[in-house]
């Protein structure tokens, strides 16, 4: 499946970490700063994806970015991980390349700020029993 976009290849490389598969992860990580290997091992609890910005990584593009909040469960607080990564595209194909990572601090919402897995509940109605 070719994807079109920068932003495409980003959501697909989400769900891919939400599912551990490595296989598409390494594919689609652009050989120059690829891993061996992805270490599952300490791969928190992924509760959603937000997407805070784009810029270029369209179709007539060859480089775009792509600036999201990555939301999780570790050692049962809810955390950020934050990153505006960089992706280029070669022979039509996108590839992950890498990010800038930014310090987000861990922050349990308010019981009734909307859930950070996107669901549209209220946290109290949602994810809240996770961190039990």
């Amino acid at each position: 499946m070719k994807l079109k976009t920068a932003l495409e290849l980003m959501r697909s490389r989400y769900q891919a970490y939400k599912n551990k598969d490595e296989n598409y992860l390494l594919q689609t990580w652009e050989i120059s700063t690829r891993p061996v290997n992805i270490d599952f091992s300490s791969q928190p609890q992924w509760l959603g994806l937000e997407i805070i910005s784009t810029k270029d990584g369209m179709e007539k593009h060859n480089i775009g970015y792509v600036h999201f909040k990555a939301y999780y469960i570790d050692n049962k607080k809810i955390s950020c991980l934050e990153e505006n990564s960089r992706f280029i595209k070669d022979n039509e194909q996108w590839f992950y390349c890498d990010g800038e990572i930014f310090d987000n601090s861990a922050r349990v919402p308010a019981r009734n700020e909307l859930c950070p897995c996107q669901s549209g509940k209220k946290f109290k109605r949602c994810c809240i029993n996770k961190l039990a």
